[in-house]
């Protein structure tokens, strides 16, 4: 990890923190019940996206013993992965998406759009780094999988079967 991703991080992590502060103390309980319904469900999308990660890469990541998840030895381009290239970071803009959603006031947007703003800028540096440990496989994956982009990933893998 570099310098410059340590800093995005705790950069991140410090307007997550005060997004979930800002929908604390600023809660607007006179807000939308549709549109906080629709925040507690992206909420769970959130967690099956940061979840299904850590078993796909078990699984088929050949990550050694011992090893985190994170430390795979084979590019994997299945089940989640065919879909997009990120899904942890994709659920880490769902998070504050979600919470803008469910606090419904101007701090917690604020807060969870910068934060948001800085989880896709660091699928950028992730590319980068998989570009330098896989190669020319993955600048092949790059071409198949959207970074992000739910929709437009599932319109692809369904257009391939």
């Amino acid at each position: 990890m570099t310098k410059r991703d340590k800093v995005l991080s705790i950069i991140m992590t410090a307007f997550m923190f005060g997004q979930v502060l800002c929908a604390i103390l600023f809660y607007n309980k006179d807000g939308s019940d549709l549109v906080r319904n629709i925040g507690w469900g992206l909420l769970w999308v959130s967690a099956v996206l940061g979840w299904l990660p850590i078993f796909t890469f078990r699984r088929k990541g050949m990550v050694k013993k011992g090893k985190s998840y994170i430390h795979t030895t084979k590019l994997v381009d299945s089940g989640i992965y065919s879909v997009v290239r990120h899904p942890q970071y994709l659920a880490g803009i769902v998070i504050c998406v979600s919470i803008m959603l469910i606090a419904q006031n101007w701090q917690a947007i604020v807060c969870g759009a910068i934060a948001a703003v800085l989880f896709y800028i660091t699928t950028y540096d992730a590319d980068k780094d998989a570009v330098e440990k896989f190669g020319e496989k993955y600048r092949e994956y790059i071409t198949r999988v959207p970074r992000v982009n739910i929709i437009a990933g599932l319109l692809r893998r369904l257009s391939r079967k």
